[in-house]
């Protein structure tokens, strides 16, 4: 059978690497190899270049680009200085290299290189805008420039500078053993890799000019400008969106003068009447789905928009009490719960917290990696490591640490950065959605609301109830307090009640089949005393407008409770029945 011709896009295969003949090892048969670049493949998968200091083939080449050849050890302490490298790139410059060429294979490794996502964070961070401001700010140009109306000439437009950068990246090595036999390796060019030096033209934008480039220019430079916005394309690579930068603000160029007549004489032309006698407004009524809409966005700090849509009926928004109160990201505490005095809480000194075993404030977690040291809750790409126990807190860093809010451990106090639709379901209510894809580990909120204490939340009705979220890691509050549970307890624990105050988590629904979970996290309160947040986190790739669902209650059976006859399933006592359509369905769910 004729062999299946490689697709140009497909990497070549492997050649096989000897070793059972190689000298150099020490006496425990381990090779030293120190890590001197990477490379980011379409995937966005890391691919390591490993130099093997008493290895070497024929042709006296030693470098391999085989990650099966390494262990995690290998390339810590290399991803540990990447990472530093890339936050200080960050904060040196937001601008960014484009280069003139095909190969698009190599577009990730050359972003990362340039710290491309840690100079977009960084910039969004810096330059929040509101575009509802943006016909005020028209307004206040016109006017700032309505001089240039009565000049006798026109002055020439500024031009572009442009200038040429030559950046190099310290080809920073890892030093580490490694055990091997006889393995494979990918043998390949490494001059894409990071540790590379590259040339290419930066854009510095000023004020917009004439100026042109000249036909020989095969480089577009820019700077990464953040938008007002984040806007996000939807992309089918495993739930992650694509990043769309915006284009540099423009500034008006200078109107040409334009002679105004002069009347003869003034005069006042006054308005007809209108028939009712009353005077015509002529600016457009808000529906009161825009009317919450605008409430809700500008009550969210600073977060990511919030729309309503309803394609099933005539309900604009859904049901709320008057005076409802939106709390993006924080407690309704009227009575001072958590509230603690600073020199309670347990700090760090860390410009940037890299490593959770130097991160002092972690000394109350007891999140550990597998070799027992204290580990964050969270990757470097700002992502839920699933490392955490249920139950179990996340410990944060607070607001007395040095980092800043774009610290790897201040994850869910970030502002949101994706969009949300409040929907109407044909089925069940309200329920919630992106509009862009979520990549599996993405923390999307906080659950909000009125902190009450337990025992307050047990007189309330099974209405009010019903909007209740204990604060003991569990979706649902169990049916009967145990014989060693008394009542004088219910005054030490705490639930959050979303009837009266809330944020959008509120709308989330019921599945038996979720693609949600939460975790308890804190950082401006002590542990273990209840008082933490609830996270809700995906856990898996969520497409765009697909609808965000949670398990209500986790610790029930799986396998429905049969009944007489076929097909009928017996509800229990203090449960009603389920309408989530998955196929996993228990057919029932308790209230």
């Amino acid at each position: 059978m004729p062999k299946k011709a490689r697709e140009r896009w497909q990497r070549s295969p492997t050649p096989l690497e000897s070793w059972s003949d190689a000298e150099g090892a020490n006496s425990d048969g381990e090779w030293e190899i120190e890590i001197i670049g990477e490379e980011v493949d379409e995937e966005g998968n890391v691919r390591y270049e490993a130099e093997w200091g008493t290895w070497s083939r024929k042709d006296g080449t030693n470098t391999t680009w085989d990650n099966d050849l390494l262990q995690p050890q290998h390339h810590e302490e290399w991803d540990r200085i990447q990472a530093q490298r890339r936050l200080d790139l960050a904060k040196e410059s937001l601008d960014v290299k484009v280069w003139a060429t095909l190969d698009i294979h190599n577009t990730n490794t050359r972003l990362r290189a340039q710290a491309y996502d840690e100079k977009l964070k960084a910039a969004k961070r810096t330059h929040q805008d509101d575009s509802d401001d943006l016909p005020a700010r028209m307004a206040e140009l016109m006017a700032s420039q309505a001089h240039l109306f009565n000049e006798p000439s026109i002055s020439e437009p500024s031009t572009k500078k442009l200038k040429t950068s030559t950046p190099r990246t310290q080809n920073l090595r890892a030093k580490s053993f490694s055990s091997v036999g006889k393995r494979s390796s990918s043998i390949t060019s490494g001059k894409h890799s990071i540790g590379e030096t590259s040339t290419a033209s930066t854009l510095s934008v000023g004020t917009s000019g004439s100026s042109r480039q000249t036909a020989s220019t095969l480089l577009t430079p820019f700077s990464v400008s953040p938008p007002p916005k984040r806007i996000v394309a939807s992309s089918s690579s495993k739930g992650k969106g694509k990043r769309v930068a915006a284009s540099p603000r423009l500034r008006p160029l200078s109107p040409s003068p334009v002679p105004m007549p002069v009347p003869s004489e003034t005069r006042t032309i006054k308005p007809l009447p209108s028939r009712s006698g009353r005077k015509v407004s002529r600016r457009p009524t808000k529906t009161t789905r825009e009317i919450l809409e605008d409430c809700w966005n500008k009550m969210s700090n600073s977060a990511a928009p919030i729309s309503f849509f309803n394609d099933v009926d005539d309900e604009q928004v859904p049901p709320l009490c008057e005076n409802f109160r939106y709390l993006e990201s924080v407690y309704n505490d009227p009575n001072g719960f958590q509230v603690v005095d600073d020199g309670f809480l347990v700090r760090c000194d860390c410009d940037v917290c890299i490593e959770a075993t130097y991160c002092h404030c972690q000394s109350n977690s007891g999140l550990v990696d597998e070799r027992g040291h204290r580990a964050f809750a969270y990757t470097v790409d700002g992502l839920f490591a699933f490392n955490v126990s249920p139950g179990d807190e996340v410990v944060e860093c607070n607001k007395c640490c040095r980092c800043d809010m774009g610290c790897q451990n201040r994850v869910s106090q970030q502002p949101r950065d994706f969009s949300v639709q409040v929907f109407k379901t044909p089925d069940r209510g309200w329920g919630v959605r992106s509009m862009e894809d979520i990549p599996r580990g993405k923390v999307l909120g906080l659950y909000t609301g009125l902190l009450r204490t337990r025992r307050a939340a047990d007189d309330l009705g099974h209405d009010r109830r019903s909007y209740c979220f204990d604060l003991d890691g569990q979706e649902v509050q169990d049916g009967a307090d145990s014989e060693n549970d008394s009542m004088s307890g219910r005054d030490e624990e705490y639930t959050v009640d979303s009837l009266r105050c809330g944020n959008w988590t509120r709308f989330i629904n019921h599945s038996c089949d979720p693609n949600l979970q939460i975790y308890l996290v804190l950082h401006d309160t002590i542990p273990d005393r209840g008082l933490h947040y609830i996270a809700f986190v995906a856990t898996e790739p969520i497409m765009a407008m697909t609808e965000f669902t949670f398990d209500y209650d986790p610790k029930a059976a799986v396998a429905p409770i049969e009944g007489k006859g076929k097909g009928k399933v017996v509800i229990p006592p203090g449960c009603r029945q389920c309408f989530c359509g998955s196929s996993q369905c228990r057919q029932y769910l308790k209230v």
